[in-house]
């Protein structure tokens, strides 16, 4: 492999693992912070685990979607639009602070998590998709 193939290579493997790596992690950073908060607030602790769930569920059924829309769009769209909503959903997450009714905080929560988990099942299918694509002789 010349030292321009190692390069591009380095370049997506790093990719691949950033992407990742900042998709999952927004799964995890809310942990220790919005339970005590949300509850202080009044919302109840069955909605607080759907929020939590929320992301989980959806990525695991979105992914799928994303596997069959990939091959026409290309991945370079889902990760972009992926990151995008993802931004977007931090964002509202910080603007939910403002809301004071615990059934709209718990719901609006749920609805953002639902959209945070579409944003990490595209990034991550479009990962896996640019991984495979870019070492198809290293696919296992």
């Amino acid at each position: 492999m010349t030292q321009k193939n190692t390069t591009f290579c380095d370049r997506v493997i790093f990719l691949i693992f950033s992407s990742n790596l900042l998709s999952y992690a927004s799964f995890i950073l809310i942990a220790p912070f919005l339970p005590p908060a949300y509850a202080k607030k009044g919302v109840s602790p069955a909605m607080i685990g759907g929020i939590f769930a929320g992301q989980s569920v959806a990525s695991t059924l979105w992914s799928p979607v994303i596997g069959k829309l990939i091959g026409r769009t290309g991945a370079k769209f889902w990760l972009v639009g992926g990151f995008i909503l993802m931004g977007v959903c931090f964002i509202s997450f910080g603007l939910c602070d403002r809301l004071t009714d615990p059934l709209a905080l718990g719901l609006i929560g749920i609805l953002i998590r639902v959209f945070q988990g579409i944003a990490m099942g595209s990034i991550s299918t479009a990962c896996y998709s640019i991984a495979s694509n870019n070492y198809p002789d290293r696919t296992e």
